[in-house]
């Protein structure tokens, strides 16, 4: 089991990351994935229609302060980190 709900994840991104994030994931861009069996590292990929080579993402789940989660994220897309591509993985997972 993953240690993060979804309302935990929805507080550390922002909106428009969080959407954009979510519709990805509703059109099956992401194409590969994989969690450690601890549940916090994820990598994968996630390709867009309209590219011919799939983003390639890996997250890292930590325990923040006062029980929060907290995540770290690298994606080879241009924002590069935080991204709508990691936001997609997390829901997928």
């Amino acid at each position: 089991m993953l240690p993060f709900s979804r309302a935990d994840l929805e507080r550390l991104y922002h909106p428009a990351t969080w959407k954009r994030g979510e519709t990805l994931q509703e059109q099956g861009t992401v194409v590969e994935l994989d969690v450690e069996r601890d549940g916090k590292t994820i990598s994968g990929k996630v390709k867009e229609a309209d590219r011919r080579v799939p983003y390639l993402v890996r997250i890292q789940v930590q325990n923040g302060r006062g029980g929060r989660v907290k995540v770290s994220s690298t994606c080879t897309c241009m924002i590069h980190t935080q991204c709508e591509h990691a936001v997609a993985m997390l829901l997928h997972a």
